[in-house]
């Protein structure tokens, strides 16, 4: 069984925002028709998680040793361009659609 203390966990969260991240960015997308915005969104909306995790669960200063490290780097990138082929790829459709 699960306990309550691990959804608290940084991988477990990272886990649930991720997905949400990137459907927003792919929404925005849909709605501005700009693929920019939407990966610009997904990568505020990881940032703005991290900043509100790691200031509020842990001590001061605690984030700026997590941001500046490769693991975060790689994610923060490689979500983003998933979201920038996701985009890319339903904006694609959605043009061969309207022909």
């Amino acid at each position: 069984m699960v306990s309550y203390s691990t959804l608290f966990h940084p991988i477990a969260l990272t886990l649930l925002v991720v997905p949400i991240s990137i459907g927003m960015g792919l929404l925005i997308n849909w709605k501005t028709n700009k693929i920019l915005v939407g990966v610009l969104v997904q990568l505020a909306i990881n940032m703005l998680f991290d900043l509100w995790f790691w200031g509020y669960f842990y001590e001061e200063g605690m984030y700026s040793e997590q941001i500046f490290t490769f693991d975060t780097l790689f994610m923060y990138v490689c979500f983003s361009g998933l979201t920038w082929i996701l985009s890319v790829g339903l904006r694609k459709k959605r043009v061969k659609k309207m022909e």
